[in-house]
């Protein structure tokens, strides 16, 4: 049995749900859980509104575009509803180009398990759903972005225009 299949339950568990913590990268992704540019991780409990984003894979989101008020705290309920494996990271576009980077040198088995300590994002299994609560603290540009191998430069991102 190949070792991605073997791997799937626990990439599937981690990646649903929410996350905590970070790996430590500037920009607006990650930066160890502590604020970033544009923002903080958050409690469920104390999101404003829950926006759900679909991820196809015909490498793209739906909604491409969220609207978001400085000071909102954003619950994202985002549905994998395609047969391949995506990822759904916010960052500003700097931050964006980044982790892309980072995300094309690593094995597709080795990806939930590092962005599963991410605040700023999750890796999401066909058919599963993840979770991810932000307060938006500070306009400017915001991205959200899928960086499994091929998405991104397929164009798989959207924008946050924070008013």
């Amino acid at each position: 049995m190949p070792l991605a299949l073997l791997l799937a339950p626990l990439a599937s568990a981690i990646a649903a749900g929410e996350h905590e913590g970070g790996h430590g990268h500037q920009d607006g992704h990650g930066n160890g859980g502590h604020e970033v540019a544009f923002g903080q991780p958050a409690d469920p409990g104390d999101a404003d509104r829950t926006v759900e984003v679909i991820a196809h894979d015909t490498m793209r989101f739906e909604p491409d575009r969220i609207d978001v008020e400085a000071g909102d705290t954003i619950r994202f309920v985002v549905r994998n509803v395609g047969q391949l494996q995506h990822s759904f990271t916010l960052g500003t576009p700097t931050g964006q180009e980044a982790h892309e980077k980072e995300m094309q040198g690593m094995a597709l088995e080795d990806m939930a398990g590092h962005m599963a300590n991410d605040p700023t994002g999750m890796v999401i299994q066909p058919g599963e759903t993840g979770r991810l609560t932000w307060r938006f603290t500070k306009s400017g540009p915001v991205e959200f972005a899928c960086h499994i191998p091929g998405h991104y430069p397929a164009g798989m991102k959207g924008r946050i225009r924070i008013k």
